[in-house]
């Protein structure tokens, strides 16, 4: 085979693995109030029994508080996932603390969880606690990937 025909191979390969990485990347935004969007492999639900996709979550927070909100999230692809979460984006102060737990399990940013195909959602705690008041917003990524 020719060196050109293996560079373009080579081209059409990675360009197929961004696309696919792309198309698995979901991302969820949560502010005081943010619209959250599912995907064609996994859903965010605000109910356990997944009948009311996630549109919106407020926080409403004073000074020194924590707040916990819980949404489910449910494989709804034909293959199992392997979830992970970042902070992609805050103007959090300084002195905040935000935690995820997967089904309960202290769940890392970074650290992929198994989500596998079945009728049970997955339950997500998500807690954060600000020192000060003011006007908050972040983006927490949800990353889905074979």
């Amino acid at each position: 085979m020719k060196a050109k025909t293996k560079i373009a191979l080579i081209c059409l390969l990675i360009l197929c693995l961004v696309a696919i990485v792309y198309a698995l990347t979901v991302q969820r935004n949560l502010t005081n109030t943010v619209n959250v969007t599912g995907s064609t492999d996994f859903q965010i639900y605000i109910d356990s029994s997944c009948s009311t996709p996630v549109t919106s979550l407020t926080w409403d927070m004073t000074k020194g508080s924590s707040v916990t909100k819980t949404i489910y999230l449910k494989n709804i692809g034909d293959v199992k996932l392997y979830i992970s979460w970042f902070l992609s984006s805050s103007n959090l102060p300084s002195g905040y603390t935000l935690t995820l737990t997967w089904n309960g399990i202290d769940w890392a940013s970074g650290s992929p969880q198994d989500c596998n195909v079945q009728t049970t959602p997955y339950k997500i705690d998500i807690t954060l606690s600000v020192p000060t008041t003011g006007s908050y917003s972040f983006i927490i990524t949800f990353n889905g990937s074979t």
